[in-house]
């Protein structure tokens, strides 16, 4: 009978944190005193475990309601339907702000999306420069922002030049 009542007191225990030693012990029929040996002489303890249980379902409750807003349209609003060509470089540009807004407000995002949210950034990213490449006039832009001479760009411009005809 003992191995059933520590069960059932144990249970309790998790179950409702109002409860104290002395009202379990009551369900059960045991002392406070013996209530408590039993919860403490477990490794971790009834405590502990109450605490993990609480955060395992305040976990649950993050997940649950993570889980329900992908369920929920994302957009309510009626979709508009496009009419005439799409310029494919300013949807991806938008895409690439959209998706740079939320890592910037990535702090209620769960690691593993922020990492899906970055990937797809670098993948829109090359694509975009694959569409639109640098032109002439950007590739100037940046040289002097790196602040190389014309002298050393024309130098290295040349050598890698040779090395690809080669």
């Amino acid at each position: 009978m003992t191995a059933y009542q520590k069960t059932t007191a144990k249970n309790l225990y998790l179950s409702d944190p109002s409860l104290t030693y002395a009202d379990i012990a009551k369900q059960v029929g045991k002392t406070p005193r013996t209530v408590e040996r039993w919860a403490n002489a477990e490794e971790p303890s009834w405590a502990e475990q109450r605490k993990q249980t609480a955060e395992q379902r305040e976990q649950y409750a993050k997940v649950t309601s993570i889980q329900e807003a992908r369920q929920r349209p994302s957009n309510p609003r009626p979709v508009r339907k496009l009419t005439g060509p799409i310029d494919e470089l300013q949807a991806i540009d938008g895409a690439i702000d959209t998706l740079t807004l939320a890592l910037r407000a990535g702090d209620e995002t769960p690691a593993n999306s922020l990492g899906g949210i970055a990937g797809g950034l670098c993948k829109l990213i090359e694509l975009r420069r694959k569409l639109a490449p640098p032109t002439a006039a950007d590739l100037a832009q940046q040289v002097l922002e790196l602040g190389l001479t014309p002298t050393d760009f024309v130098k290295e411009l040349r050598e890698q030049w040779a090395n690809r005809s080669a």
